[in-house]
């Protein structure tokens, strides 16, 4: 069951169970839903538990209203210990200078997940193309952990890398997106791609 909504707290947990994608969807899968929860006690309290089993970034210290939120002193140890807790799972599956580490279960989900939609949308007639945006000061990392599923699969992909070298701060915004110019370019070079390789009627 997958949702169109854009909302991060809609998508669902996927695992990988002995090489087959099991998906478990959230309790809600719109905003409306989650106000439905957000107002409920008892359905808050299903969602708190979902988010414990599935989200590892879930953590009740940072999530969970106390007493203590009033206090100064305990905000900025809140805080410190976010920024921590949150680079501390960030290298589990990324290193700045290695890059993605292929063993981190989010790589390998990542990987699966290419494989499952270039099987749905060739077994409906489509073209699958995969367009990878590989981040501001993260090099290329992202295009070198998915190539090689890439070319074995025999999946076509436009990577920003070679229009927007991620290294380099002038062709991002403030808020890390493309410069328009740079969107164009991207933009054309994907439909370059699908000009190419779409088989007449």
């Amino acid at each position: 069951m997958l949702s169109s909504s854009i909302w991060p707290y809609t998508y669902p947990r996927y695992y990988l169970e002995k090489g087959i994608l099991r998906e478990v969807p959230p309790p809600f899968l719109s905003l409306a839903g989650y106000r439905e929860h957000f107002y409920s006690p008892e359905k808050w309290d299903t969602y708190i538990k979902w988010l414990s089993h599935n989200d590892k970034y879930y953590d009740p210290l940072l999530f969970l209203k106390t007493i203590l939120d009033h206090s100064s002193v305990f905000q900025m140890i809140r805080r410190a210990y976010a920024c921590s807790s949150q680079r501390k799972k960030e290298a589990r599956v990324f290193d700045i200078g290695a890059g993605f580490k292929s063993d981190a279960e989010e790589v390998q989900l990542l990987q699966s997940l290419i494989i499952s939609f270039a099987g749905v949308a060739r077994r409906e007639k489509s073209l699958p193309i995969i367009y990878i945006v590989n981040n501001v000061a993260m090099g290329d990392h992202l295009y070198r952990i998915l190539e090689p599923t890439l070319r074995t699969q025999k999946v076509l992909y436009v990577s920003s890398h070679g229009l927007c070298p991620p290294d380099d701060p002038t062709l991002f915004e403030a808020n890390s997106h493309f410069i328009p110019s740079k969107n164009i370019l991207l933009a054309q070079a994907v439909m370059d791609l699908i000009k190419s390789n779409l088989k007449p009627d």
